[in-house]
């Protein structure tokens, strides 16, 4: 049962008509200590033989029913660098849990994916690796830090292609901490 509706109506009356405050938080955003365990996980395409087409997306190339899942702890922190292999962006979202965005680096896609994932086919879907390996030896160039609207707590954030996402995890609730794509087809 909704209890509650926000309504808003539309009038030609002037509405808030006062400055922007210079700053929106009065006391800077903490540093965290370093993780306790840095996780790699990766986003996968399966391109059809014949079209190129993405047939299926993948989270460290494994089906939701596999067994081989990240299983933190709690009240851990964690880095998890997101490499996404594919031609898109995702946004990224990890339930139960909020996580700082660290940074963005590109790395040599196809390389990477050469070494990794040799052939991605329908015949090699599901098939992981697992634990996912490392992109650091594939990086191009420095690690761009966060947009200043990507400062703070978050808990969906942009996965560019061709770049490794670098986010802080702080675990703080038990539970399943899913993570996927908020790009409706691909939930």
């Amino acid at each position: 049962i909704l209890r509650e509706i926000m309504q808003f109506t539309v009038t030609n009356t002037t509405g808030f008509t006062g400055g922007i405050p210079a700053t929106l938080r009065s006391t800077p955003i903490a540093t965290l200590p370093p993780p306790s365990r840095i996780r790699n996980v990766s986003l996968v395409e399966i391109p059809d033989a014949a079209t190129g087409e993405p047939v299926m997306g993948l989270l460290n190339n494994l089906f939701w029913t596999t067994t081989q899942i990240e299983q933190p702890t709690v009240n851990t922190l964690e880095q998890w660098n997101i490499i996404n292999t594919t031609g898109d962006t995702h946004p990224i979202h990890i339930h139960l849990i909020q996580f700082r965005l660290l940074g963005r680096q590109t790395f040599d896609v196809p390389g990477y994916t050469a070494a990794v994932y040799p052939v991605l086919d329908p015949s090699t879907m599901g098939t992981g690796p697992f634990p996912i390996p490392s992109a650091d030896a594939f990086a191009l160039g420095n690690v761009k830090v966060p947009d200043a609207n990507e400062a703070g707590w978050k808990d969906t954030a942009q996965m560019n292609p061709g770049e490794i996402t670098r986010i802080l995890v702080q675990f703080t609730k038990p539970g399943k901490y899913v993570w996927h794509c908020h790009i409706l087809p691909h939930e």
